[in-house]
């Protein structure tokens, strides 16, 4: 199926609420397979809903929405996203509790008051934006300021007459009291209470409380309560003690226990900037999330609702009744559980306790629990699928151990493949039989449960011939993960990993793991290449491939024409190269990225076009090889010019190639250079892209230094020409970092 399949980006970016730990099906993802997979009437479920995209893009297409999760604080943050409040109401709001009285002050400046200091140039008084804090140490060591007199901005030490006042901020334990005992309700373990409050300061825990108190008392009953939990709901993230003193872009939270040094951000300051991402960052329009009809009741097409039911009683609420369930493929995380039932009682009193009491029955997600607790999910919805209906589950994961879980998973709760795509997030070399961060989309159809089969003899044979034509069609090395997903989503299809139970799945996942590595590593047609200096002991996958286009080039080729075809957005261009592969040849995202980047120019939108430069390629030709005649002629050389290429006569041989695009297939079936030396003379913008695919494919950039190819930047080309006419200035400019580095690029 066409454009049903598109990288469901960005994880990496993961901003918003809660972003680094719910996961989203992508809407431009979710409306497309919507559409493939369901008509206008029929029941749409989202059984692990964390975002409202699933419940929109049915509901826009006139289906019935049902989303359902168990969550309370999942339940507050999809009603916010689905109908957003008014952005000026937001910014009200946010102006009356900065005005609202505290200690004598308005409530903004006694909070941010709490993290005074004093400017290090023009010594004026200043609240910081963050406090880095030694945990062993139990100390503040470093403070981040921006100063409003000056203008001076930095991270730098805490004075040591401040420190006993940031120690002793806030210190209020009625506050902390008060937290607690919304905390404690029946069955909820008093250790683990104090414990989660251990994750802020007392200086944070006392700012984070005097809001909600004032929030509370301001906003009892307005529509813009839950809004503005939202918004505390993020400063109660941010706020913690999880956040590393110097982490940058999306990190997963791994644990209950603070990094060494961790950042303990202004609580007020956070909570503006919080409520003014809310009121900006919403472009969609409302979608109201009606509250569940009675049992067996279907919403309306068009309508969205949102269900607080387990997973038994969702799939037998309409049994043989749902056409699409789409969702992320649930983790079970006990750090985020634990996590979900402290920010539930803080916001929301003991009632939101109560709800996510729950929660913290998930344990750490050992293989087999996790694959019995994916088992049990699935059965439990199974029921619930129409004759016809699928089940499509969409994820994110690094490994391989997430993707055979499900798989097996679902073969014992009587589910099989029906259609099954894998992307590479992270495409660099891995060992052997090791793969990095994978995106997966698979749509799953009932069948009865059978006996555990994991026929040794099919199981190698098929994955044998997967491997051989999936490197065989990229032409080119290829690591583990591009194979691993087709692999194993394949064996699921034709019914190898059905199973009777979790206890079954859980040897055949193992069975089937060692058949396909025997497999791999007895064939004679594929060989695991290392990479060269690689001390890991890092491999690429190879065969022998002649004449063939390596998919590296294919998709430049492919990103530049959808460029030139007109502006478009990443799911546009992903949709527009994507169905022009053949199937099981899938780019890696970072790929796809590196071309949109060397290639483009972003417009308004978030649309991208092609960059001017691009349309003047046979101009830039011509212009370099005349800078390569004059610059021969300079160094005593006698130039002649072929085509795309220059030969330099007249001294030590030198062959120039003019070459506009990264493409690699051409350079490398070409022999040594005998006495002489080759140079790719390539244009500035394509530095970067040359640079990924030596990175990922570190084979051909061994291969390139045996054919002696070189790199000459045209920047670099053009500044020799303005400076002295010297052979050794020559042989400094080659390479692709500035001012050369060709033996850094060649080396290990």
């Amino acid at each position: 199926m066409q454009a049903l399949d598109l990288y469901s980006l960005p994880e990496p970016g993961q901003e918003g609420v809660l972003g680094r730990y719910r996961r989203r099906v992508a809407l431009p993802l979710a409306e497309a397979w919507v559409a493939a997979w369901s008509q206008p009437g029929d029941l749409v479920v989202d059984p692990f809903c964390q975002s409202t995209t699933v419940l929109r893009a049915a509901a826009t297409a006139g289906r019935r929405a049902v989303g359902a999760t168990r969550n309370p604080l999942l339940a507050l943050l999809l009603r916010v996203e689905a109908t957003p409040p008014a952005l000026g109401a937001l910014e009200a709001a946010l102006q009356r509790l900065h005005d609202a009285p505290k200690a004598d002050a308005p409530l903004g400046l006694h909070l941010d008051g709490l993290y005074a200091t004093a400017c290090s140039r023009c010594g004026a008084g200043v609240a910081a934006e963050a406090l880095i804090w030694d945990r062993l140490a139990s100390l503040p060591v470093a403070r981040e300021y921006a100063c409003p007199h000056c203008g001076h901005r930095g991270r730098e030490p805490v004075p040591s007459e401040e420190v006993p006042r940031h120690l002793t901020a806030g210190a209020q334990p009625f506050h902390r009291r008060l937290v607690a005992e919304r905390l404690r309700v029946e069955g909820a373990p008093p250790r683990l209470v104090e414990r989660l409050l251990d994750l802020y300061t007392p200086r944070s825990l006392y700012a984070l409380t005097a809001l909600l108190l004032k929030l509370e008392v301001l906003y009892s009953s307005a529509p813009l309560l839950d809004p503005l939990r939202v918004a505390l709901l993020h400063t109660l993230d941010l706020a913690s003690k999880l956040h590393a003193a110097d982490e940058a872009g999306w990190h997963p939270v791994g644990s209950l226990v603070p990094p060494r040094r961790f950042r303990e951000a202004n609580v007020w300051r956070t909570f503006v900037a919080a409520v003014r991402a809310l009121a900006e960052g919403h472009s969609q329009p409302a979608l109201p999330l009606a509250a569940m009809l009675g049992a067996g009741e279907q919403p309306a097409p068009g309508t969205a609702h949102l269900s607080a039911d387990p997973l038994p009683r969702l799939g037998a609420a309409w049994p043989g009744r749902v056409v699409l369930m789409l969702s992320e493929l649930p983790r079970f995380d006990p750090t985020f559980a634990a996590l979900s039932y402290l920010w539930s009682g803080w916001l929301l009193g003991k009632e939101g306790s109560r709800a996510a009491l729950h929660l913290l029955h998930q344990r750490a997600p050992g293989d087999l629990r996790y694959l019995r607790a994916l088992q049990a999910a699935l059965a439990a919805l199974a029921p619930a699928l129409a004759p016809q209906g699928r089940l499509g589950l969409v994820f994110q994961a690094p490994g391989t151990r997430y993707l055979e879980n499900l798989l097996v998973a679902a073969g014992a709760a009587g589910l099989v493949p029906v259609h099954a795509w894998h992307g590479l997030l992270d495409s660099r070399p891995s060992l052997p039989l090791a793969a990095g961060r994978a995106e997966h989309h698979l749509a799953f159809a009932r069948q009865p449960a059978s006996a555990p089969t994991g026929d040794a003899a099919a199981v190698r044979s098929w994955a044998v011939r997967t491997a051989i034509g999936i490197v065989t069609g990229r032409a080119e090395p290829t690591p583990f993960g591009a194979l691993h997903g087709p692999i194993w989503s394949g064996l699921a299809m034709q019914g190898l990993l059905a199973s009777r139970n979790a206890t079954q799945a859980e040897a055949l996942r193992g069975s089937v793991e060692q058949a396909v590595a025997q497999a791999l590593e007895s064939c004679g047609a594929l060989r695991a290449e290392a990479v060269p200096g690689d001390e890991h002991g890092a491999a690429l996958w190879v065969a022998e491939v002649a004449g063939e286009q390596p998919l590296g080039d294919r998709v430049e080729a492919l990103v530049r024409q959808a460029l030139a075809a007109g502006p478009l957005d990443v799911a546009a261009l992903q949709c527009w190269v994507l169905a022009r592969l053949p199937e099981g040849q899938v780019p890696a995202w970072p790929l796809l990225w590196a071309c949109l980047e060397s290639y483009g120019s972003p417009l308004d939108g978030g649309r991208w076009g092609l960059a001017a430069t691009e349309r003047e390629l046979e101009a830039w030709q011509a212009r370099m090889l005349q800078a390569l005649e004059a610059l021969g002629r300079r160094l005593g050389y006698a130039p002649a010019a072929a085509g795309c290429e220059l030969a330099w006569a007249g001294g030590p041989p030198l062959t120039f190639r003019v070459q506009a695009g990264a493409e690699v297939g051409p350079l490398l079936g070409q022999g040594p250079p005998g006495p002489g030396r080759r140079v790719l003379v390539i244009p500035e913008r394509r530095v970067a892209l040359w640079r990924h695919k030596l990175a990922v494919v570190p084979l051909w950039r061994a291969a390139l230094a045996r054919a002696g190819w070189a790199f000459l930047r045209d920047e670099a080309l053009l500044a020799l020409l303005e400076g002295p006419a010297e052979r050794a200035q020559l042989e400094a400019a080659l390479g692709l970092e500035e001012g050369g580095g060709q033996l850094a690029l060649f080396g290990p």
